[in-house]
């Protein structure tokens, strides 16, 4: 009897059942090859990998069910199909636009093999069910693959695979970065090929966790000064600074740090004289400590630290002790 049923399936519905078979195998690839950019979150990575093992189950079983003429494998192919050509046809559009025409390919195939399980009448006449029943398994199988539909959906824009079709470097590189922003996925900065522009993605979540461990792992020097300079202006730690390397960052990290903590024993760390007294001026303008204007030599830097201590403290009473008669006039103004 099996040996007769078999004689029966149409070659068309031959050949569907090999592209699912063919399709299971595809999903599976692909999905191994993305898993990685899931490991920054073990709830993504679970949730993925289901997705990825329902998506195979299911193309494996409407392949089989095809070649045993299983009424709801055709309607499973059918609903699936319908799904996925809706959400590839934009996709494709893009990759046309961008001159890739893989995308074409597929989808053609995708319309042609909906096509033959719709319409060709020897494939329908091989399966047999009551309407009823279609009816139901129509409803399920549609329900189901919407949901699934709208997970792979989300994947797909968390993960970042709507980049890969864009062919210019640029635009390719802004739409990762634009993507690991929204997904709040660290990983997808990987796929940005620019590294300026992947430091400085991977730059704004080692901010946002401030972990200065991960300073010293960007390699643009502008880069780790930023790093290094935010966290330790946030954490209030001149010890960050002294991980910077470059003499003229890492001053003006000991600058940030000691105007956010309004300490001026933190400017004695810097090396450059001017950044020093720069530091002293801004610290005295934050704080409103006049005494620390005493300490620098008389002239503009003196008279600058007194305004900046004026207006701090909404009091005039500073602007008399400037001595250039112009910066006195200035400080008074910036009061009214």
């Amino acid at each position: 009897m099996k040996q007769e049923l078999r004689k029966q399936v149409p070659l068309s519905c031959k050949l569907i059942s090999i592209y699912f078979y063919v399709l299971s195998v595809f999903v599976l690839i692909e999905g191994i090859r993305e898993a990685k950019y899931y490991f920054y979150s073990n709830l993504k990575l679970v949730a993925f990998l289901s997705l990825i093992i329902m998506l195979v189950i299911l193309c494996f079983f409407i392949g089989r069910g095809l070649l045993k003429l299983q009424n709801w494998s055709r309607i499973a192919g059918i609903i699936m199909l319908a799904f996925t050509i809706t959400f590839g046809i934009p996709l494709t559009l893009e990759a046309i636009r961008q001159g890739d025409f893989f995308d074409f390919f597929i989808l053609t195939i995708n319309i042609v093999v909906l096509y033959y399980l719709m319409f060709n009448s020897k494939l329908r006449s091989a399966f047999t069910l009551t309407e009823s029943k279609i009816f139901l398994i129509v409803i399920s199988i549609a329900v189901s693959l919407f949901v699934i539909s709208s997970a792979i959906y989300s994947i797909f824009n968390i993960s970042g695979m709507s980049c890969n079709k864009i062919t210019d470097q640029f635009k390719r590189d802004q739409c990762y970065l634009k993507i690991s922003l929204q997904a709040q996925n660290p990983t997808v900065c990987d796929k940005i090929e620019d590294k300026l522009t992947q430091g400085g993605c991977h730059l704004n979540f080692v901010l946002r966790n401030l972990d200065s461990s991960a300073c010293s792992k960007l390699q643009d020097e502008s880069h780790k000064y930023i790093c290094y300079s935010q966290i330790a202006r946030d954490l209030k730690d001149s010890n960050l600074c002294s991980e910077i390397e470059k003499e003229y960052f890492r001053d003006l990290c000991y600058l940030d740090v000691a105007v956010a903590k309004e300490d001026v024993s933190i400017c004695k760390k810097v090396s450059d004289n001017d950044t020093e007294e720069r530091c002293a001026i801004e610290v005295a303008g934050e704080s409103g400590e006049p005494s620390i204007c005493e300490h620098l030599e008389e002239g503009i830097n003196r008279d600058n630290c007194y305004a900046g201590v004026a207006r701090r403290r909404h009091d005039g009473s500073f602007c008399k002790v400037i001595s250039d008669q112009e910066r006195k006039n200035v400080c008074y103004k910036s009061l009214n």
